[in-house]
């Protein structure tokens, strides 16, 4: 027997990188239906997906699968008669999603003055392109309030000096990452600045006569 005509519907959700399609046989008893997907064009190292009966289309959930990726499927019925039909070869690519950073250490170098470590753990699919530390005296601090942009971009982890701050101020300090989605944040951390410290000024008069003011 030939194969059945079918109409075929599909939608990606890139919130949570997974995937529905619909799948309508037009002609035929299918005993069942199962979809193919692998990264690889030609389905090497492919995950089997089984289809479940509403009606009468069938509807394949893929989960698990990840931003921003090129993914190659097919469907695959199963006729009981006939030697298991493959569809032709479909394509979906996953929309890319906000990157994760995490606000890993805040710490106080001198009175006016902190270290602030972030890391970024995933970009969502699409590269981090700007990444560092944000800051303000009021909470909740975002990029369009004090912002350190850290050199490098992308995964991993970095540090950033905030120096120049007020005396005797609490900060609230994050981190963040940027790519084509959006910004991401950090936890929320403080800081409590000191006294600003005068050092002396010192005067060289003569090699054996030096005075400090």
């Amino acid at each position: 027997p030939s194969a059945p005509s079918k109409s075929r519907s599909s939608k990606s959700l890139s919130a949570s990188a997974w995937y529905i399609t619909t799948f309508v046989p037009q002609h035929g008893h299918i005993n069942s239906l199962k979809l193919r997907v692998s990264k690889e064009e030609h389905l090497h190292g492919a995950d089997d997906y089984q289809a479940s009966l509403n009606g009468k289309s069938y509807t394949v959930s893929i989960t698990g699968l990840e931003a921003g990726t090129l993914y190659y499927y097919c469907y695959i019925a199963d006729f009981g008669a006939m030697t298991d039909w493959h569809s032709e070869v479909y394509t979906l690519t996953t929309a890319s999603e906000l990157p994760i950073v995490q606000t890993l250490e805040v710490l106080m170098i001198d009175s006016l003055m902190a270290r602030v470590k972030g890391a970024v753990s995933y970009e969502g699919g699409a590269t981090v392109t700007e990444r560092g530390v944000c800051w303000n005296d009021y909470g909740d601090p975002t990029t369009d309030d004090n912002r350190l942009v850290h050199a490098e971009s992308g995964l991993g982890e970095y540090t950033c000096k905030l120096t120049d701050l007020e005396p005797f101020t609490k900060y609230y300090v994050r981190a963040y990452a940027k790519n084509t989605c959006g910004t991401s944040y950090g936890a929320v951390q403080d800081l409590i600045t000191g006294e600003e410290v005068n050092l002396p000024t010192v005067v060289t008069v003569g090699t054996n006569d030096v005075s400090v003011t």
